[in-house]
């Protein structure tokens, strides 16, 4: 396997301690926090979060792509240049947002929010600076520091995140712990380039810098769009949500959302895998690329297929395996979001895709007109509650997919193996047929769940869906090898 393959792999292991340490975090506050300010917890670092992941992942490919074509003499000029910049950046947004905090506050009906904001507004900063670390190290193919660096980073924030509210400092004691979390990342960061940062070196040029800026436009744009498309739910739950019980709904809407989100660590990590691959190749070696792209696709359909078939048949006992009684109410919700999350996925993977062929403002404007249509059919759909506002976002993405797929068809000759595809979803279709009977309860779902991938495994071998040469499709994936 080649350093690209082995990078991809360390990278696919800190993406798994992203989600397992994000999934404890809200596991364990549901259980620490009352059921009101967990939700309010989440509403906050989802609102920080439309900032920081947007801006932190474009610092991040900004000085990446510079430092991997610097000049090792450059390097240290770079970096501290990229510092200076994006704390300049961070430092502003970090003011805006804090004087936007009695607005937000309005904006999502719950004034109580406004000190939280507030509070909560120096994490753009630090996360900024946070990103130009790591950008830094993927930029030097420095893939063993950067997996240690995030995954020390995902470690840090589940025990800082959960011990202070535990002590009593509360949900002010669960931002807290974000803060302190990030800031014990940035000094492992600033170890971890320390010898790169310290170093003597030459001025850098910033002339490409500009130009790659402007040409990283569409995919800030873009970037900016998937999130939101991943969060905008959230905030239409407390937004539009009764005032006195806006928390307690919210809460609820978490819950579901934590449920159905988690396959989608599947699509998110092969297209971290897949853009790098793409763009190196797609002028070279179209048919490759294609290829690629079509086996990532069929990849994260078998994981969609399985896990939420799976939930579908088992959406009370999933809730209360993970949860607790109270958020049973959950339930319409996490049936709706089951949908929307998985097909987010494969949108997410085709609008990657996208702006790896050199078409970043096509696939803005396609999640533009999914975020568009998701305005209206909320509206729309809010009167049924929790379950019209996340079906609001399913149809959305539903017709998104199908408009991405047709584009990407036109603008690269991409096309799935739909014969695959139907053998893969009548799987899932299967094994949501046998989890529904056999119905098992508590610490048997985990029982439940190895009977379904046992069958589900089997099936995909009997319709030839996942043979020996898939397997060896994966590998090439994860290797870049054609």
């Amino acid at each position: 396997m080649t350093s690209l393959g082995k990078g991809a792999l360390l990278l696919l292991f800190s993406y798994a301690i992203f989600f397992i340490t994000g999934y404890g975090i809200y596991f364990g506050l549901a259980r620490i926090l009352t059921l009101e300010d967990f939700g309010t917890y989440g509403v906050i670092i989802a609102l920080v979060s439309v900032v920081t992941v947007v801006f932190g992942d474009s610092a991040r490919q900004i000085v990446s792509k510079f430092a991997s074509q610097a000049p090792k003499a450059h390097l240290r000029s770079l970096a501290l240049h990229s510092l200076r910049v994006f704390f300049i950046a961070g430092l502003v947004l970090s003011v805006i947002f804090f004087l936007a905090s009695g607005l937000l506050a309005l904006l999502l009906n719950d004034s109580s929010l406004t000190p939280l904001i507030q509070f909560s507004s120096i994490l753009i900063l630090l996360q900024l600076e946070f990103s130009v670390l790591v950008g830094f190290l993927n930029g030097l193919h420095s893939f063993k520091r950067q997996a240690f660096l995030e995954s020390s980073y995902y470690v840090l924030k589940l025990a800082f995140v959960l011990a202070l509210p535990l002590l009593g400092f509360g949900l002010f004691g669960a931002i807290g712990g974000f803060i302190i979390a990030v800031l014990a990342a940035l000094a492992l960061g600033f170890l971890a380039c320390f010898k790169s940062l310290f170093s003597k070196g030459k001025s850098a040029s910033r002339l490409k810098a500009k130009n790659f800026l402007h040409f990283s436009i569409g995919v800030f744009l873009t970037t900016l769009a998937l999130h939101l498309l991943n969060n905008l739910d959230l905030f239409f739950a407390k937004a539009l949500s009764p005032s006195g019980s806006s928390g307690i709904l919210a809460g609820y809407y978490i819950a579901a959302s934590t449920i159905a989100r988690m396959p989608q660590v599947f699509g998110i990590a092969l297209a971290g895998v897949l853009f790098p691959l793409v763009v190196k190749s797609f002028s070279k070696r179209r048919d490759f690329a294609l290829r690629q792209a079509r086996n990532a696709f069929q990849y994260a359909l078998m994981a969609l297929a399985f896990f939420a078939a799976f939930f579908l048949a088992n959406p009370g006992e999933v809730l209360l395996l993970a949860f607790s009684p109270e958020f049973l109410p959950a339930v319409p919700a996490l049936e709706a979001l089951l949908f929307g999350a998985s097909i987010y996925s494969l949108f997410f993977l085709l609008v990657v895709s996208m702006m790896a062929v050199g078409k970043p403002f096509r696939a803005f404007s396609i999640a533009l007109a999914v975020l568009a249509l998701q305005f209206l059919l909320t509206f729309f759909l809010a009167p049924l509650g929790l379950f019209g506002i996340a079906a609001a976002l399913s149809i959305s993405l539903l017709a998104g997919f199908f408009l991405a797929l047709l584009v990407f068809q036109k603008t690269a000759g991409f096309l799935p193996d739909f014969g695959k595809a139907f053998k893969t979803l009548a799987c899932g279709l299967l094994v949501f047929a046998v989890s529904k009977a056999l119905a098992f309860e508590g610490i048997g779902l985990f029982f439940e769940f190895l009977i379904a991938a046992c069958l589900f495994a089997l099936l995909l071998h009997l319709l030839k869906v996942f043979s020996i040469n898939d397997w060896k499709h994966a590998l090439r994936l994860l290797g870049n090898q054609p």
